[in-house]
């Protein structure tokens, strides 16, 4: 998916081998497997211009959006490797919400990035 997201990115397959570090018939092959596996020609290869198909765009559309996808969970797991982000939840009475109030607060401005929810339990 990357390497389609590259080639029609640079509407280029010699650019594309270049930026992704591969040679050009590699970059061919792979977009060739993509293709086989969808069914579908995604990239109109009869005139010089590198054009999308219908079926093409649609899949750089989802291509970008797995990108996107993929920045987010790498995010994601580099908080929860520097614990700077994540999810606490609290269960409490309301007697013990209200002591534990301020200490939510001071928790809050060391760990601006967790997700703090307090459950109010009997």
């Amino acid at each position: 998916m990357n390497v389609f997201l590259v080639v029609a990115t640079e509407k280029s397959f010699s650019r594309a081998a270049e930026k992704l570090l591969r040679t050009q018939p590699a970059v061919s092959l792979a977009l060739q497997r993509l293709e086989a596996d969808l069914g579908e020609k995604l990239i109109d290869r009869s005139g010089k211009e590198l054009l999308l198909t219908d079926a093409g765009r649609i899949v750089l559309d989802y291509a970008r959006r797995f990108s996107n996808l993929k920045g987010e969970m790498e995010n994601s797991i580099a908080e929860l490797r520097d614990n700077s982000g994540g999810r606490l939840v609290i269960g409490a009475n309301e007697s013990t919400t209200l002591y534990l109030l301020q200490h939510i607060e001071r928790y809050r401005a060391l760990y601006p990035k967790v997700k703090l929810q307090v459950r109010r339990s009997l």
